[in-house]
């Protein structure tokens, strides 16, 4: 079992033609008094992750939102700053891009 704010990293199998990893993470239910920070450990663990396996890419859906009840709107500006933080305490990292992807 993976702890809130961990990830873990499998092979993709056939999933994607692209993808040769999948990093799973938990994020913090929306009424978690430390959300914010496990949500920003979430990604900052994701990267570390993808950094240390050597991936240059790397795609997040949000984490937490939808059935976990965290706010899109407040999640948003947390997951932002997450990456941005990691980006710039990791500037030599193998990681070239990073995509965000939102479903509206």
């Amino acid at each position: 079992r993976c702890p809130v704010g961990h990830a873990i990293i499998s092979p993709a199998f056939n999933l994607s033609k692209k993808a040769a990893h999948i990093i799973s993470t938990v994020g913090p239910r929306g009424h978690d008094a430390d959300r914010a920070e496990k949500l920003t450990q979430a990604y900052q663990n994701s990267l570390s992750l993808a950094a240390n396996n050597k991936l240059q890419e790397i795609a997040f859906v949000p984490i937490s939102t939808a059935i976990f009840g965290y706010d899109a709107k407040e999640a948003t500006p947390v997951a932002i700053k997450a990456v941005k933080d990691w980006i710039d305490n990791n500037p030599a990292t193998s990681i070239k891009k990073i995509y965000f992807v939102i479903y509206v």
